[in-house]
């Protein structure tokens, strides 16, 4: 999406990028608000990664998007803010095979990860049922990895 409308903005009367990455944050940030508050269901928004520097100089990895306005806005909006990635630690391979886990929390604050209300673990089955399950408190012998 956010691809797209930067396309849509370069291709526009302004050539100003400065006002064209601002227009790009105010858009993002209006779209993920409205799919955010669709009442009675979970909604799933899926980005890229990019390795953001902050004002302290701290390097992370993040949801990426064209211009930094909008990056740094993610974890304010969602509850759930995780990484999908290979378990760095060995794992044992459930029957369905699966050797992926997303990342929600990270102790070493390399990943932008959140939880906001509800414990997970630092690394949940790649399975939106389980982790679903979990945040609604519906008990499954499935629910770990």
């Amino acid at each position: 999406m956010a691809q797209r409308l930067l396309s849509e903005g370069r291709e526009g009367k302004n050539s100003d990028l400065r006002a064209i990455y601002g227009e790009l944050g105010t858009k993002m940030l209006d779209i993920s608000k409205n799919f955010r508050d669709i009442p009675k269901i979970n909604k799933i928004l899926i980005c890229q990664q990019e390795r953001v520097q902050d004002h302290t100089g701290r390097i992370f990895y993040a949801p990426g998007f064209p211009g930094k306005q909008f990056t740094h806005n993610v974890p304010y909006l969602f509850d759930l803010v995780c990484c999908a990635k290979r378990k760095s630690v060995p794992i044992e391979i459930n029957p369905e095979g699966f050797q992926y886990a997303f990342q929600f929390i990270d102790f070493d604050e390399t990943y932008c990860c959140k939880v906001r209300g509800k414990e997970l673990s630092m690394f949940e089955a790649p399975d939106w049922t389980i982790i679903f399950n979990k945040l609604n408190g519906v008990k499954n012998e499935s629910n770990e990895i």
